[in-house]
């Protein structure tokens, strides 16, 4: 009967512990399941840079030999720093850099500048559109770079032949954005590309490399932001669940 009764008293205090959890975290039972940091990683990182993925085996196809790697902007610094060509370059420029993490401490070695449609009085900005014909010279960048930015230019087509326009012959070209992703508008949310999409994108360019990167690809993204416009519906298998960057890399052909 005592045991009976310590049985009982276990099962009413867990139900209330649980209770209790539950209240405090609405997504308790999804995490318990479900960690919100489950990260897959399918290639070790330690021996980037690789100057290109390797070759496709039989059977295979570009989801399924995928890379994994944490920081876009590491592997673009180590693409920068295989290329015996990049020892000469001085001057680079960032797509769409105000409002993320830019690539200026990267290259302090370079001198840097961002095109974005918003000002930053912490980068030396020039407010424009990429799409648009800027006041430029022709081929006088030699390196051009732009992280998740892509999926929030409406007509990446007009941005691709602008960036080819400037970057010099010899020029090395580093574009990441997204293949899949929560709707995450800044301040639209316009596309989505796959590494043939980016590599049609850039079809001036020789390329280097052009693939997905599936590191965050089974994070639990439920939306963070304060104004809610990128929250995405959450059930019992937590939030959007399949992220995926892609990034595309090449160099303007010497004349």
């Amino acid at each position: 009967m005592k045991n009976n009764y310590k049985t009982i008293l276990k099962k009413k205090l867990a139900k209330g512990l649980y209770k209790l959890l539950t209240k405090v975290d609405p997504y308790f039972e999804q995490k318990k399941h479900y960690p919100l940091q489950t990260i897959n990683n399918t290639q070790d990182t330690t021996n980037w840079p690789s100057y290109k993925t390797r070759p496709m085996k039989e059977g295979e196809t570009l989801l399924t030999k995928a890379v994994s790697f944490p920081n876009s902007h590491e592997h673009c610094r180590s693409i920068f720093e295989s290329l015996p060509e990049s020892k000469s370059y001085k001057k680079m420029l960032e797509i769409g850099g105000s409002n993320t993490l830019n690539s200026q401490d990267f290259f302090p070695e370079l001198d840097y500048f961002n095109i974005d449609i918003e000002d930053n009085p912490n980068l030396p900005t020039i407010v424009a559109d990429i799409t648009q014909t800027t006041n430029l010279e022709p081929e006088s960048v030699d390196l051009i770079v732009s992280h998740q930015t892509f999926e929030h230019i409406d007509r990446p087509w007009l941005a691709s032949q602008e960036i080819t326009r400037l970057l010099k012959p010899g020029g090395l070209c580093y574009i990441s954005t997204v293949w899949s992703w929560r709707y995450h508008p800044v301040p639209i949310d316009y596309w989505r590309f796959s590494p043939d999409c980016l590599s049609f994108l850039f079809k001036e360019l020789d390329k280097i490399d052009a693939n997905f990167n599936m590191y965050p690809r089974r994070n639990d993204m439920r939306g963070f932001w304060p104004n809610k416009l990128d929250a995405v519906p959450v059930d019992e298998l937590g939030g959007w669940r399949e992220n995926w960057f892609v990034y595309f890399i090449g160099m303007k052909p010497e004349r």
